[in-house]
């Protein structure tokens, strides 16, 4: 019969060994941290539009990633700093668009933050909207080794929800922000060229398993709008 010195003992030489394994997990990126904060938390409102034209035809081809700081937004660290900053974006855009642009946004410490969620079309990404999961980046692509690590975690998390929840195609693909070109620089492959090229973001979005080289022009992605509404109507 163990005395209760002996159980006592056990116990604690379980609970070193649990930590100890929980440890090397996280050193090793075994185990991740990755959550989804939604709307009523940062916002405390979950009110949607619910019109027809705003949901999201699912599942989609496409994610499109921004990177905000290239706005002029600040970077975001810490969970109250990151709900300082989504609110002060979801202000602005409400001017706009009534709500905030992007259906999630990401906080430099690899933390999802939901904006229009899953099913509703976002407003930021124009004339793609329709056909993305649009997402808004809120680090900084001068940041350590290890916050970029976390981004690239948290959108293969990201990924990997929406392909479980049939949002996004299993063989789904990510687009960065310069990629979709607009009309004005139609034709113009060296200025497109140049504004991928030389975009921090774009070369290391491209370091994701899920990212494609491709660009979309804005009058390509027209005319699958008006294929696919003449599909809906036949």
């Amino acid at each position: 019969m163990c005395g209760h010195s002996d159980i006592r003992r056990l116990n604690i030489c379980y609970f070193i060994t649990l930590l100890f394994c929980y440890t090397a997990l996280v050193k090793n990126g075994a185990a991740k941290s990755e959550t989804i904060i939604y709307r009523d938390t940062w916002l405390g409102d979950t009110t949607f539009d619910d019109s027809q034209s705003n949901k999201l035809v699912r599942p989609v081809k496409y994610v499109v990633i921004d990177d905000l700081t290239a706005s002029g937004f600040d970077s975001c660290y810490r969970k109250s700093q990151c709900v300082a900053l989504i609110q002060k974006i979801y202000t602005k855009h409400k001017l706009i668009w009534d709500d905030i642009g992007y259906n999630f946004l990401i906080g430099g410490d690899g933390t999802v933050y939901e904006g229009r969620g899953w099913f509703k079309q976002g407003f930021a990404i124009d004339h793609f909207n329709h056909l993305c999961l649009s997402v808004a980046y809120l680090g900084n692509f001068t940041d350590t080794k290890s916050v970029k690590s976390k981004l690239l975690d948290t959108i293969q998390f990201l990924g990997d929800k929406g392909r479980e929840h049939h949002i996004l195609k299993d063989d789904f693909k990510i687009l960065t922000r310069p990629q979709i070109i607009k009309k004005s620089v139609k034709g113009n492959k060296r200025l497109i060229n140049t504004m991928i090229t030389d975009s921090k973001f774009y070369t290391f979005i491209s370091n994701s398993t899920y990212w494609t080289n491709i660009t979309v022009e804005t009058s390509i992605v027209e005319k699958i709008k008006g294929d696919e509404s003449r599909k809906e109507a036949t």
